[in-house]
């Protein structure tokens, strides 16, 4: 099902002109699984973290528009979410 929505998102981006596609569309969509995941993971009483690992192994590898959404991520999650979660999981 991801595969097909972000093909679907990926030739409706760049029909659009968009130069990075269906990035922007795509984002909010892999962010919003990510948490749904973790929150589903963290009310059953389990650590949030395995659900968002569980969304990161359920978005289609190999696709041009995961990729673009990895690179736009990576920034962000290796400056501030990385050291957070650390620093919590520390004080823990």
């Amino acid at each position: 099902l991801l595969v097909r929505l972000a093909d679907h998102l990926d030739v409706r981006g760049r029909a659009a002109g968009l130069p990075d596609g269906g990035t922007r569309a795509f984002l909010p969509i892999a962010l919003g699984l990510a948490l749904s995941l973790a929150w589903a993971t963290e009310h059953a009483g389990v650590h949030a973290l395995f659900g968002a690992f569980l969304a990161g192994t359920v978005v289609p590898r190999g696709e041009r528009l995961a990729e673009r959404v990895a690179d736009r991520l990576a920034d962000p999650v290796a400056l501030l979410l990385l050291p957070t979660f650390f620093a919590y999981t520390g004080l823990r």
